[in-house]
């Protein structure tokens, strides 16, 4: 397994207990898997700071496994991805959410989801803003057409709760397939109840896939939209809800009693 390929990586900040103090962002890098050459698990987590402009080690042996075709997500100033339990012999449990916390560096408690979710079936996370996390949801197996979307209540490194299901609708009328484990990145517009799906077109009349968005409401409402490019087997639709900028914002400054240093 060479570690610049098979890495992943992650962007947060810092939190900083000091009032109008510039965010100390950082990226996290790390790769959890299996070297066939060595017959060696690689497990390995390093941070880079943006501050200092350098990088650091840190030791993790988690007891989970991230899939790579489950992307994460970054929401005030954490990380999230889906995770599942590694079991005694060697298969996967259920799945759960785990959190990077990058201002103690560490990762949290696995987060109970609202589902009972397991390998293959089709999970993604998103935000609302930059203050709830939502997921979806659709099981692989049958009933396997029903998407499900949740929106939390509460959410950090070391709890997470959910409000009741903020839309569920079956979508074997409406598309006849489920979407992609890899794909299904989603927006939600909660004033209307509304959700868009990016995934691929499938079907004999559709060989390039094109990629589509999937705008999916209450009581039947359903629209599909040709995103104009095309996939090949080896791309995947690829949003995201919220990117915080890493470009310092001109703000009024703060009254003479509350300025401080900016670190």
């Amino acid at each position: 397994m060479i570690y610049d390929i098979c890495s992943r990586y992650a962007l947060g900040y810092e939190k900083k207990k000091i009032k109008y103090s510039r965010r100390s962002l950082k990226v996290l890098r790390f790769v959890v898997g299996y070297d066939c050459s060595l017959k060696l698990r690689v497990c390995k987590f390093d941070i880079f700071s943006l501050n200092s402009n350098s990088w650091k080690v840190i030791d993790v042996n988690p007891e989970w496994m991230i899939h790579y075709f489950y992307c994460g997500l970054s929401l005030k100033g954490n990380s999230y991805w889906f995770a599942a339990e590694k079991l005694p012999d060697g298969s996967l449990g259920s799945h759960f959410l785990i959190c990077f916390d990058f201002t103690t560096e560490s990762f949290g408690p696995p987060l109970l989801l609202p589902f009972d979710g397991r390998y293959g079936d089709i999970m993604s996370l998103s935000s609302v803003r930059e203050e709830q996390l939502a997921v979806l949801f659709q099981k692989s197996g049958a009933p396997a057409y029903t998407l499900k979307i949740w929106i939390s209540s509460k959410v950090g490194p070391n709890g997470v709760s959910w409000n009741k299901v903020f839309l569920a609708v079956d979508m074997k009328p409406l598309t006849g397939f489920r979407f992609l484990d890899h794909a299904g990145g989603f927006f939600v517009d909660e004033e209307n109840k509304i959700v868009v799906v990016i995934d691929r077109t499938r079907g004999p009349s559709f060989p390039t896939r094109p990629n589509m968005a999937y705008i999916i409401g209450e009581n039947g409402y359903f629209k599909t939209v040709d995103l104009g490019g095309l996939a090949n087997r080896d791309c995947r639709p690829l949003v995201c809800s919220y990117v915080p900028s890493s470009v310092r914002i001109k703000q009024a400054a703060p009254p003479d009693n509350q300025r401080s240093i900016p670190s």
